[in-house]
């Protein structure tokens, strides 16, 4: 019969560590090895980290090296600068309108 060693285990592969490491969150063995998302994981994919994804609460995780880092409490929202940017152009909108009427009843302030 053949037994298997630890030294025919390659612990540098993502999956073999993702079904060995527990949730830090929900404390499951659920993990799965996940995709780069953004730069700031990207980064952390440069300096060595393996991203992973916990199937049963969702969170996100880093491993570098036998660290696991929280990636969903950093990742910011972009929603809010687009609701910004609307914003923004809707006041540049409404100026230059108001700017354009004062201009063409010869009105102009400057």
């Amino acid at each position: 019969m053949k037994t298997l060693t630890n030294t025919s285990l390659n612990l540098t592969d993502p999956r073999l560590m993702a079904s060995l490491a527990t949730c830090p969150k929900c404390r499951a063995k659920s993990l799965l090895a996940s995709r780069v998302r953004d730069m700031r994981e990207d980064l952390l994919y440069l300096v060595g980290a393996s991203m992973y994804r916990c199937r049963k609460c969702e969170a996100r995780f880093a491993r570098v090296r036998d660290r696991m880092l929280p990636l969903d409490g950093l990742r910011r929202d972009k929603t809010h600068y687009w609701a910004i940017a609307a914003i923004a152009g809707g006041f540049i909108t409404v100026f230059a309108i108001a700017l354009y009427v004062l201009r063409v009843t010869h009105r102009w302030p400057f």
